[in-house]
C-alpha cells in the first residue's frame, strides 16, 4: 500500500553504498508570486547533519544526487568539497539545458510558458546528454542565461515579452478558450470521471450541471480526492486544432478563499464534448495531475443535488500495522511518513495508534 500521493519510502546511498538514515521533517517556506497573496507552504525535509558533519563539510561544498531507481526513491548522495567542482563541465551541463529550454519555449508562439511542464521535458529529452556529471540548478542556469528568465510559475520568452508588461498569471496569451454559454448544454447534467494517473483504480464519477463554474468544480476535486483547501489549483485542456503538438492549457488559477475569474467559469463554456479530456492540477508546489474525461451528457435526475460525487472505486482498505502487530484488525488510514523511510516499509495506522505512537511524526491520510 501506497501513501496518499503514492509514494514509496525514500532510500539514500552514499558513493560507496553506505546506506543513510534517513530522517525526516518539516520546513516552512514563504513562496510569493506576482499578483497574488505570500503563500506559506510546509515541505518534507531530510535531516543530512549527521553525514555531513562526519565528511566535514564546509560552506561551499556539494551533494551530487545521482537517481538509482526514480520509481522506487531510490538515490546516491556524493560529497563533493568545493576544490573538486568541475566548473567547465558544469558550464557546459548549464548550456545543454538552457538551449533546451529556450528552444521548447520558442516552439510556441507565445511569450512565456509553464515552468513544470519545459523543465520535465527538457531533461526527458536530455536524458541521454546531460548522464554524469550535473550542472547547476536549472534555476541559476535560466537565470545566467538571458534569453529566457522567471516570472512566477512561467519561464518567460525575452525575445517576444514586451519591456514594461505587467506579468498577469491569468492573461497570458495561449490561455485556454472560454466560449459563450451553450444554451443547450446549461441545462444537462455533464458526467466525468476523474482519476490519478499514478494511483490506478482509484476514481470519482463527478456530475456537475451546465450551469456549475469551475470555482463548484474546483470544490467538488478538493471534496473527492481530499485535499486541503490552502494550495492552488487549474483545470486545463489542450486546443483540438493543434493536433499532436497542442500543450495543456489553462483557464486560470482558483486561490484559496479568495474568487477568481476562473471561478466564474461555466461548465457550458468549456467547449466540451463527449471523450474529452481535461486536467486538473492541484498544489502548484507538489504538482499533483488529475486526468477527467467527460463520459456522459443526460438530463437533471429528480432528487439529486449538483454538483455531486456519483460513484467512486471500491476501496481496497489496509490494517493498522500497530494493531496487526497485537493480533487486531483495524482499518489504516494514516500513512506514517517518517516511519515508512525509516523502517523501509510501509507504516499504515489507525487514528488511535497514530494519536497514541506517532503524534510528533509527519503523517498523511490515506486515500482509498
Amino acid at each position: 500500500m501506497l501513501g496518499k500521493l503514492g509514494k514509496p519510502p525514500l532510500t539514500l546511498r552514499t558513493s560507496s553504498d553506505e546506506q543513510l538514515p534517513v530522517k525526516m521533517s518539516s520546513h516552512k517556506l514563504e513562496i510569493e508570486l506576482p499578483d497574488m497573496k505570500p503563500q506559506t507552504v510546509t515541505v518534507p525535509t531530510v535531516d543530512l547533519s549527521e553525514w555531513l558533519r562526519a565528511k566535514e563539510a564546509k560552506p561551499g561544498d556539494s551533494i551530487l544526487v545521482s537517481i538509482r531507481d526514480w520509481e522506487k526513491r531510490h538515490y546516491v548522495l556524493t560529497w563533493e568539497p568545493s576544490g573538486e567542482k568541475q566548473v567547465e563541465l558544469i558550464a557546459k551541463q548549464n548550456s545543454l539545458l538552457v538551449e533546451k529550454i529556450y528552444r521548447l519555449v520558442g516552439e510556441e508562439d507565445i511569450d512565456h510558458a509553464w515552468a513544470a511542464e519545459i523543465i520535465q521535458t527538457a531533461y526527458a529529452q536530455l536524458r541521454d546528454e546531460m548522464r554524469g556529471y550535473p550542472g547547476d540548478h536549472w534555476i541559476q542556469a535560466v537565470e545566467a542565461d538571458g534569453r529566457v528568465a522567471i516570472g512566477g510559475l512561467r519561464i518567460l520568452y525575452l525575445a517576444r515579452y514586451e519591456e514594461g508588461t505587467d506579468y498577469e498569471p491569468d492573461g497570458y496569451e495561449g490561455e485556454a478558450e472560454v466560449h459563450a454559454p451553450d444554451l443547450e448544454k446549461q441545462g444537462l447534467v455533464f458526467v466525468f470521471q476523474a482519476s490519478l494517473p499514478y494511483r490506478k483504480g482509484l476514481w470519482r464519477r463527478l456530475e456537475l450541471l451546465g450551469t456549475n463554474t469551475l470555482g463548484d468544480f474546483d470544490s467538488l476535486m478538493h471534496t473527492a480526492f481530499e485535499h486541503d483547501w490552502d494550495h492552488l489549483s487549474e483545470f486545463r485542456i489542450k486546443p483540438k486544432d493543434r493536433g499532436k503538438r497542442a500543450r495543456w492549457e489553462g483557464f486560470g488559477h482558483h486561490i484559496p478563499f479568495e474568487r477568481s475569474a476562473a471561478n466564474e467559469i461555466q461548465i457550458s463554456q468549456l467547449g466540451l464534448a463527449l471523450g474529452d479530456l481535461l486536467n486538473y492540477v492541484y498544489d502548484f508546489g507538489d504538482w499533483i495531475e488529475h486526468d477527467i474525461a467527460l463520459e456522459k451528457l443526460m438530463p437533471p435526475e429528480p432528487g439529486n443535488q449538483y454538483p455531486r460525487i456519483a460513484d467512486r472505486n471500491k476501496p481496497k482498505y489496509e490494517n493498522c500495522v500497530s494493531c496487526q502487530e497485537r493480533g487486531i484488525e483495524s482499518r489504516a488510514i494514516w500513512d506514517c511518513i517518517w516511519c515508512s523511510n525509516d523502517q523501509q516499509r510501509d507504516i499504515l495506522l489507525c487514528e488511535e495508534c497514530t494519536a497514541r505512537e506517532h503524534e510528533d511524526h509527519y503523517v498523511e491520510p490515506i486515500l482509498y
